[in-house]
């Protein structure tokens, strides 16, 4: 998501443009990070720990991963008393593996880089 802001050295990227660092399929926002990518194993076994514990804590919101959309998966999973501390703690594991894995950028999009001299 912080690509659509423009940089000292690059434009704001288009939505279409922001693929998911890991897998490159899908426009990197939390409706993808969250319950889609399936490129990294490390968010693959985060994401399956958590559906586990949502299966103990609310099976009835669990059975509808899957079923409704992603977003009003997440809407529905937040609104969520008893699995809403889990879903904190997902989100921020899940964030974090994201942060540690530099950006994607389009090669049409990827800064410019200035020469500090004079020729």
């Amino acid at each position: 998501e912080r690509l659509r802001y423009p940089s000292r050295y690059r434009d704001p990227v288009p939505r279409n443009f922001r693929l998911c660092r890991f897998c490159r399929q899908g426009v990197e926002d939390e409706a993808h990070a969250l319950p889609d990518c399936t490129h990294q194993a490390h968010i693959v076994e985060l994401r399956s720990r958590f559906l586990d514990s949502l299966a103990r804590c609310d099976p009835v919101v669990w059975g509808s991963y899957g079923v409704i959309p992603n977003y009003d998966f997440m809407l529905k999973v937040a609104a969520s008393r008893k699995a809403v501390q889990w879903f904190a703690k997902y989100i921020f594991l899940i964030l974090g593996a994201f942060q540690e894995t530099p950006r994607f950028f389009p090669v049409v999009f990827r800064p410019l880089l200035h020469s500090s001299g004079c020729r």
